[in-house]
């Protein structure tokens, strides 16, 4: 029997490095990189977190921090991430600020309203400042909306003109009208204002009647809602375009290529500077960055245990209680725990996928953990734990997996 534990090593590896800096060898005045890091910007949270007896038993750091060769760079990285970091620009002139809970489409449809009319707002605004553009679609998103065109490639500049275009839009207060039509009135409509794209949308729409939401008597679009009752119910300063991306219509590559504008919409200029706040503070944490820097990519990431049948329940145990400590070093205390069941296309007899399914349950059940099933969900040769942690920022991570491999019993 066997079974597989992934990423326990690269968790437990940036723990080391955590507790590097708290080693009481880093405060020796013969350490190379004491006078680098007490003369960064970072000192004074390097100077109040060092202190002596908090360090991980881990005999390389142990060696390292021993012989002194704590690398600069690295170092730096790492104080860089750890210490209280100046808030995004727009933030920075408001010294009463401080993050809000930021509420989400699912928890306010008022927000999941003002997103999906700031795109329609939006696909007005540069119809009006690009008259040849052609619209396709705009949805609201997770944090915001988009809307795609068929047009000319748009730069930064571009962005600025737009919402200039949106926020006179904003200000005329032109209301939100609910339009029920045939489909034959709708084709006709389309046609006459040549909007081919709408045409293919029209197509695939296969319930009636068509609803169409008119902004004022300027611009309409097929659409089923909701929106909110009027432009002047958007906050302006609570809308941002955030960037432009390349998307290919129904993402498919030999269609068109299209300019894909994205935003974000939010009920209040608060909540806006939150997002900003998270959206800095997740670039300051990207793992893509700071993983180079601090040498913490490695291939080995997954552990190998062979065990007999009688020993699983044991040894998964034993690794969700490693997983557990690991995880604790760094506060992680919200995890979302799901176990996923045999596929339907799967190796092994029913016989053995029960056993190992239960003997997962049991480890389980043992921790007093809560867990959800996903059915089908595990791989072809074993159903498998899967450990998703919540950062700093809200967002989940998928971080460890104790997976059972299905072999003869």
């Amino acid at each position: 029997m066997e079974f597989t534990s992934t990423s326990v090593h690269r968790v437990h590896r940036m723990a080391a490095v955590t507790s590097m800096l708290r080693h009481p060898a880093f405060s020796r005045s013969s350490n190379p990189t004491r006078k680098m890091v007490l003369n960064s910007k970072s000192s004074a949270w390097v100077r109040s977190h060092c202190h002596s007896g908090v360090v991980l038993e881990n005999p390389y750091w142990s060696r390292v921090l021993k012989g002194d060769r704590i690398m600069p760079k690295r170092l730096a990285a790492f104080a860089s991430l750890a210490a209280p970091q100046e808030a995004a620009p727009k933030i920075q002139a408001d010294d009463d600020f401080k993050p809000i809970v930021l509420p989400t489409n699912e928890t306010s449809k008022t927000l999941l309203c003002i997103r999906h009319t700031s795109a329609h707002v939006l696909a007005m605004a540069v119809q009006k400042v690009f008259p040849d553009a052609k619209v396709t679609i705009g949805p609201w998103i997770e944090r915001g909306f988009y809307y795609d065109f068929d047009m000319q490639p748009l730069a930064d500049k571009d962005l600025k003109k737009i919402k200039k275009e949106m926020d006179r839009i904003i200000r005329r207060n032109l209301p939100l009208i609910r339009e029920e039509v045939s489909r034959e009135e709708a084709e006709q409509r389309i046609r006459a204002i040549n909007e081919p794209y709408k045409l293919e949308i029209l197509d695939s729409i296969k319930s009636e009647p068509i609803t169409i939401y008119h902004i004022g008597d300027e611009w309409w679009d097929l659409c089923a809602g909701p929106h909110v009752e009027s432009t002047g119910q958007l906050n302006k300063k609570a809308i941002e375009l955030e960037s432009v991306a390349g998307a290919y219509w129904r993402g498919d590559e030999k269609r068109q290529m299209l300019q894909r504008i994205y935003g974000t919409a939010w009920e209040n200029e608060e909540q806006l500077k939150t997002y900003q706040f998270l959206k800095e503070e997740a670039k300051r944490r990207d793992h893509r960055r700071l993983g180079q820097e601090l040498d913490l990519f490695s291939i080995q990431d997954d552990a190998h245990i062979f065990c007999l049948p009688s020993q699983i329940k044991e040894e998964i145990r034993s690794v969700l209680d490693l997983t557990e400590a690991i995880l604790s070093q760094f506060d992680f205390k919200n995890y979302e725990i799901n176990l996923s069941t045999k596929p339907e296309k799967a190796v092994g007899s029913d016989v053995i996928w029960e056993k190992a399914t239960c003997a997962l349950k049991d480890a389980l059940e043992d921790k007093g953990w809560n867990y959800s099933v996903d059915e089908g969900g595990g791989a072809f040769y074993g159903p498998k734990i899967d450990l998703k942690i919540e950062d700093a920022l809200g967002r989940k991570w998928q971080c460890s997996t104790v997976q059972r491999k299905n072999g003869p019993s």
